[in-house]
């Protein structure tokens, strides 16, 4: 696998509401192009994030790979007939 773009590994927050729309509009976005994998992209994002030092990045990648988990479960909700 090659390399995520630096793009990917957001370094400066602004420390207030931002973010929290900043993490639902990725989660929206990996959902969009790829339900299946939406998790396992923001992971991988996640670990490229790691390998670079980026240490807010790698928090921003899990609460995104965590909100994909709520807006796309992959397990139905309740009773399953």
């Amino acid at each position: 696998m090659s390399p995520a773009p630096p793009l990917f590994c957001p370094r400066l927050y602004d420390g207030i509401g931002r973010k929290g729309v900043d993490i639902w509009r990725a989660a929206q976005l990996l959902i969009a192009n790829d339900r299946d994998g939406a998790e396992a992209k923001a992971r991988r994002l996640l670990e490229h994030c790691q390998r670079q030092g980026a240490v807010q990045s790698v928090a921003f990648w899990r609460r995104v790979e965590v909100a994909i988990g709520e807006l796309w479960p992959t397990k139905p909700a309740g009773r399953v007939h």
